[in-house]
């Protein structure tokens, strides 16, 4: 099970939230949560990190962007939104 603590929630808010905000009206923890758990749950995409081999980013399609998850281990470290043009550059940059 991939654990999701408080701390990174709080750091995803402080970070990206205007992001998650002002694209999918997110602006609390626990719908922050749940949008997460969700996109763990099923994500479009999984993708291991070409750098760190512990690391995976999921991926979950929300309109024109991507929700990216990076997980290493079994927690959650961070997460954004992402355009395709990033999309693209990770995919050939990044993932395996």
């Amino acid at each position: 099970m991939i654990t999701i603590s408080d701390g990174v929630l709080k750091h995803i808010i402080r970070k990206h939230g205007a992001d998650f905000s002002r694209l999918l009206g997110i602006t609390r923890l626990d719908e922050l949560r749940r949008l997460l758990k969700e996109a763990l749950t099923n994500p479009d995409e999984t993708h291991v990190d070409a750098r760190n081999p512990r690391a995976k980013f999921f991926l979950k399609k929300k309109d024109a962007l991507w929700l990216l998850i990076v997980v290493v281990g079994r927690e959650v470290k961070t997460a954004y939104l992402i355009s395709f043009k990033t999309y693209k550059r990770l995919a050939y940059r990044r993932w395996l």
